[in-house]
């Protein structure tokens, strides 16, 4: 069922190529690949992933709505491994939160039957980043609405986004 509504989504439009340089038909095989191997659905698939970052909106004292907009409408792309089964189970905080560079934990975590919830804090210099995720996974793709709050600094500020995740593959060989 997941193969034909992925191979039906594909036949839409064009075959343009991703960031990865694959079209869409090609990353959609690979997703199908995945699911007929019997992927755990508890999980996300070790390998490599994208995630998208879509600012969706900012509020913060004193900021002018020129700066609002800008910050809002930034985005951002990013590419990480997974190794293990285990880390699918249960990413590492920063995997949701911005990279390896990142100093966070996290408080709650919940991912099971296709929910994930979770609430992050991050050290910043200064103050600190409690950062909330809430939405739906399946082994090869996540969607999920980010809420993050800085503390300790003046003016604090919340920001709003969208974190898309998609499964790409194997991870390269790190030699």
């Amino acid at each position: 069922m997941i193969a034909f509504a992925l191979a039906a989504l594909a036949a839409c439009g064009p075959q343009q190529p991703s960031s990865q340089g694959k079209t869409v038909a090609q990353e959609n095989d690979v997703r199908a690949d995945a699911a007929a191997h019997g992927a755990d659905p508890n999980a996300l698939l070790a390998g490599r992933w994208e995630t998208k970052q879509e600012m969706v909106g900012v509020a913060k004292a004193g900021l002018e709505a020129q700066s609002k907009r800008e910050i809002a409408a930034a985005s951002s792309a990013s590419t990480q491994c997974l190794m293990t089964l285990a880390e699918g189970k249960r990413p590492d905080a920063n995997f949701f939160a911005g990279g390896e560079e990142s100093e966070c934990k996290y408080r709650s975590f919940r991912m099971r039957n296709g929910r994930l919830n979770a609430t992050i804090i991050c050290n910043a210099t200064p103050g600190s980043i409690t950062m909330t995720l809430s939405g739906n996974y399946t082994p090869t793709t996540y969607a999920l609405d980010a809420t993050a709050v800085t503390s300790g600094v003046p003016n604090a500020m919340r920001t709003s986004a969208k974190l898309t995740g998609t499964w790409l593959g194997a991870c390269p060989d790190r030699r």
